[in-house]
Protein backbone atom coordinates (compact mmCIF):
# COMPACT_ATOMS: atom_id res chain seq x y z
CA UNK A 1 0.00 0.00 0.00
CA UNK A 2 1.22 3.56 -0.66
CA UNK A 3 2.92 4.92 2.44
CA UNK A 4 1.24 7.78 4.29
CA UNK A 5 -2.19 7.48 2.68
CA UNK A 6 -3.78 5.52 5.50
CA UNK A 7 -5.25 2.99 3.07
CA UNK A 8 -5.73 -0.61 4.15
CA UNK A 9 -5.98 -3.69 1.99
CA UNK A 10 -9.45 -5.02 1.32
CA UNK A 11 -10.59 -7.49 3.99
CA UNK A 12 -12.79 -10.30 2.69
CA UNK A 13 -14.75 -12.12 5.41
CA UNK A 14 -16.39 -15.39 4.26
CA UNK A 15 -20.09 -15.59 4.96
CA UNK A 16 -20.96 -18.45 7.32
CA UNK A 17 -18.13 -20.93 6.60
CA UNK A 18 -19.70 -24.19 7.79
CA UNK A 19 -16.43 -26.13 8.09
CA UNK A 20 -15.00 -23.62 10.57
CA UNK A 21 -18.30 -23.49 12.45
CA UNK A 22 -18.31 -27.27 12.93
CA UNK A 23 -14.75 -27.15 14.23
CA UNK A 24 -15.68 -24.46 16.74
CA UNK A 25 -18.74 -26.37 17.95
CA UNK A 26 -16.71 -29.53 18.54
CA UNK A 27 -13.97 -27.54 20.30
CA UNK A 28 -16.49 -25.74 22.53
CA UNK A 29 -18.19 -28.98 23.57
CA UNK A 30 -14.81 -30.66 24.11
CA UNK A 31 -14.05 -27.98 26.71
CA UNK A 32 -17.40 -28.22 28.54
CA UNK A 33 -21.04 -29.28 28.01
CA UNK A 34 -23.28 -26.68 26.37
CA UNK A 35 -26.95 -25.92 26.09
CA UNK A 36 -27.84 -25.83 22.42
CA UNK A 37 -29.70 -22.53 22.64
CA UNK A 38 -26.88 -20.83 24.56
CA UNK A 39 -24.20 -21.93 22.10
CA UNK A 40 -26.37 -20.84 19.17
CA UNK A 41 -26.59 -17.31 20.59
CA UNK A 42 -22.84 -17.19 21.21
CA UNK A 43 -22.08 -18.29 17.65
CA UNK A 44 -24.39 -15.67 16.15
CA UNK A 45 -22.41 -12.94 17.91
CA UNK A 46 -19.53 -13.60 15.51
CA UNK A 47 -19.84 -11.49 12.34
CA UNK A 48 -19.58 -14.37 9.81
CA UNK A 49 -22.45 -16.20 11.55
CA UNK A 50 -24.82 -13.33 12.23
CA UNK A 51 -27.15 -14.79 9.60
CA UNK A 52 -26.95 -18.38 10.82
CA UNK A 53 -30.47 -19.79 10.86
CA UNK A 54 -31.80 -22.22 13.38
CA UNK A 55 -32.40 -24.74 10.60
CA UNK A 56 -28.74 -24.59 9.53
CA UNK A 57 -27.65 -24.95 13.15
CA UNK A 58 -29.88 -27.97 13.65
CA UNK A 59 -28.55 -29.65 10.51
CA UNK A 60 -24.98 -29.13 11.70
CA UNK A 61 -25.72 -30.56 15.13
CA UNK A 62 -27.41 -33.59 13.58
CA UNK A 63 -24.36 -34.23 11.41
CA UNK A 64 -21.93 -33.86 14.32
CA UNK A 65 -24.04 -36.12 16.55
CA UNK A 66 -25.15 -38.77 14.05
CA UNK A 67 -22.03 -38.84 11.87
CA UNK A 68 -21.82 -39.83 8.23
CA UNK A 69 -23.05 -43.15 6.88
CA UNK A 70 -20.53 -44.85 4.58
CA UNK A 71 -20.01 -48.30 3.11
CA UNK A 72 -17.56 -49.12 5.89
CA UNK A 73 -19.86 -47.91 8.65
CA UNK A 74 -20.65 -44.61 10.34
CA UNK A 75 -17.95 -42.12 11.16
CA UNK A 76 -17.55 -38.43 12.09
CA UNK A 77 -19.78 -38.55 15.19
CA UNK A 78 -18.23 -36.16 17.72
CA UNK A 79 -21.15 -35.02 19.91
CA UNK A 80 -23.59 -36.59 22.35
CA UNK A 81 -26.98 -34.81 22.21
CA UNK A 82 -29.66 -34.79 24.84
CA UNK A 83 -32.49 -33.71 22.59
CA UNK A 84 -35.02 -33.73 25.45
CA UNK A 85 -33.15 -31.19 27.54
CA UNK A 86 -31.37 -29.46 24.67
CA UNK A 87 -27.85 -30.16 25.90
CA UNK A 88 -24.77 -31.59 24.23
CA UNK A 89 -21.27 -32.69 25.10
CA UNK A 90 -18.33 -34.18 23.26
CA UNK A 91 -17.71 -37.85 22.67
CA UNK A 92 -14.47 -39.52 23.65
CA UNK A 93 -11.69 -38.44 21.34
CA UNK A 94 -13.40 -35.24 20.22
CA UNK A 95 -10.89 -33.06 22.08
CA UNK A 96 -8.00 -34.68 20.22
CA UNK A 97 -9.81 -34.21 16.90
CA UNK A 98 -10.46 -30.53 17.68
CA UNK A 99 -6.83 -29.85 18.59
CA UNK A 100 -5.16 -31.84 15.82
CA UNK A 101 -7.48 -30.96 12.91
CA UNK A 102 -8.06 -27.24 13.27
CA UNK A 103 -7.80 -25.06 10.18
CA UNK A 104 -9.23 -25.07 6.67
CA UNK A 105 -6.34 -26.45 4.61
CA UNK A 106 -7.64 -29.66 2.99
CA UNK A 107 -5.71 -32.86 3.47
CA UNK A 108 -4.06 -34.10 0.29
CA UNK A 109 -3.10 -37.74 0.19
CA UNK A 110 -0.07 -39.08 -1.60
CA UNK A 111 -0.27 -42.21 -3.77
CA UNK A 112 2.70 -44.56 -3.81
CA UNK A 113 4.01 -45.35 -7.31
CA UNK A 114 4.87 -49.06 -7.47
CA UNK A 115 6.83 -50.39 -10.43
CA UNK A 116 5.76 -53.82 -11.69
CA UNK A 117 6.64 -56.65 -11.59
CA UNK A 118 9.35 -55.78 -9.04
CA UNK A 119 6.86 -54.30 -6.56
CA UNK A 120 9.26 -51.50 -5.58
CA UNK A 121 8.06 -48.00 -4.70
CA UNK A 122 9.85 -45.44 -6.84
CA UNK A 123 7.95 -42.21 -6.12
CA UNK A 124 4.72 -40.64 -4.86
CA UNK A 125 1.99 -38.78 -6.75
CA UNK A 126 -0.43 -36.13 -5.57
CA UNK A 127 -3.93 -37.52 -4.98
CA UNK A 128 -5.55 -35.26 -7.60
CA UNK A 129 -3.09 -36.36 -10.27
CA UNK A 130 -3.35 -40.03 -9.30
CA UNK A 131 -7.15 -40.29 -9.39
CA UNK A 132 -7.26 -38.50 -12.74
CA UNK A 133 -4.86 -41.02 -14.27
CA UNK A 134 -6.14 -44.03 -16.18
CA UNK A 135 -4.66 -47.33 -17.28
CA UNK A 136 -2.43 -46.77 -20.29
CA UNK A 137 -1.47 -43.19 -19.43
CA UNK A 138 2.23 -42.44 -19.63
CA UNK A 139 3.68 -40.28 -16.85
CA UNK A 140 7.15 -38.82 -16.42
CA UNK A 141 9.02 -39.24 -13.14
CA UNK A 142 12.45 -37.67 -13.22
CA UNK A 143 13.76 -38.45 -16.70
CA UNK A 144 12.00 -41.81 -17.03
CA UNK A 145 8.55 -42.43 -18.46
CA UNK A 146 6.19 -44.98 -16.93
CA UNK A 147 2.92 -46.49 -18.17
CA UNK A 148 0.09 -46.71 -15.65
CA UNK A 149 -1.30 -50.22 -15.22
CA UNK A 150 -4.00 -49.32 -12.70
CA UNK A 151 -4.81 -46.96 -9.83
CA UNK A 152 -5.84 -48.69 -6.61
CA UNK A 153 -8.19 -47.20 -4.02
CA UNK A 154 -5.69 -48.24 -1.35
CA UNK A 155 -3.46 -45.37 -2.46
CA UNK A 156 -1.17 -47.08 -4.94
CA UNK A 157 -0.44 -46.47 -8.62
CA UNK A 158 0.97 -49.53 -10.38
CA UNK A 159 3.24 -48.69 -13.32
CA UNK A 160 5.56 -50.38 -15.79
CA UNK A 161 8.46 -49.12 -17.84
CA UNK A 162 7.17 -47.18 -20.86
CA UNK A 163 10.54 -47.53 -22.68
CA UNK A 164 10.91 -43.85 -23.43
CA UNK A 165 7.43 -43.17 -24.81
CA UNK A 166 6.42 -39.49 -24.60
CA UNK A 167 4.33 -38.79 -21.49
CA UNK A 168 0.87 -37.26 -21.36
CA UNK A 169 0.68 -33.53 -20.74
CA UNK A 170 0.80 -33.06 -16.95
CA UNK A 171 -1.52 -30.71 -15.09
CA UNK A 172 -1.43 -28.71 -11.88
CA UNK A 173 -4.13 -27.27 -9.70
CA UNK A 174 -3.41 -23.66 -8.81
CA UNK A 175 -4.47 -21.79 -5.70
CA UNK A 176 -6.35 -18.52 -5.41
CA UNK A 177 -4.42 -15.32 -6.16
CA UNK A 178 -2.20 -14.28 -3.28
CA UNK A 179 -3.23 -10.63 -3.40
CA UNK A 180 -6.61 -8.94 -3.55
CA UNK A 181 -8.04 -6.93 -6.42
CA UNK A 182 -7.61 -3.74 -4.39
CA UNK A 183 -3.91 -4.40 -3.73
CA UNK A 184 -3.36 -5.29 -7.38
CA UNK A 185 -4.89 -1.95 -8.34
CA UNK A 186 -2.50 -0.07 -6.06
CA UNK A 187 0.49 -2.01 -7.45
CA UNK A 188 -0.58 -1.14 -11.01
CA UNK A 189 -1.00 2.53 -10.12
CA UNK A 190 2.44 2.59 -8.52
CA UNK A 191 4.04 1.07 -11.60
CA UNK A 192 2.28 3.56 -13.86
CA UNK A 193 3.46 6.45 -11.69
CA UNK A 194 7.05 5.19 -11.72
CA UNK A 195 6.91 4.79 -15.50
CA UNK A 196 5.53 8.33 -15.95
CA UNK A 197 8.21 9.89 -13.75
CA UNK A 198 11.13 7.96 -15.23
CA UNK A 199 10.22 8.00 -18.90
CA UNK A 200 13.28 10.09 -19.87
CA UNK A 201 15.63 8.62 -17.28
CA UNK A 202 18.38 6.38 -18.53
CA UNK A 203 20.20 3.94 -16.25
CA UNK A 204 23.60 5.06 -15.06
CA UNK A 205 26.08 2.45 -16.26
CA UNK A 206 29.19 4.34 -15.22
CA UNK A 207 29.40 2.45 -11.96
CA UNK A 208 29.67 -0.81 -13.86
CA UNK A 209 32.68 0.24 -15.90
CA UNK A 210 35.99 -1.42 -15.10
CA UNK A 211 38.37 0.95 -13.34
CA UNK A 212 41.59 1.71 -15.15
Amino acid sequence: MPCGRGVLDQLEIPDCPIDVLMQQIVAACAAEPWEEDALYEVLRRAHPYKGLTRKQYEEILCLLADGIEASRGRYGSYLLRDRVNGRMQSRRGARTIAVSNGGTIPDTALYAVIVQPEGIQIATLDEDFAVESSAGDVILLGNTSWRVQRVESAGRVLVEDAHGQPPNVPFWRGEAPQRTFALSGFVSSLRQEISARTGNVMPDTSANRNPR
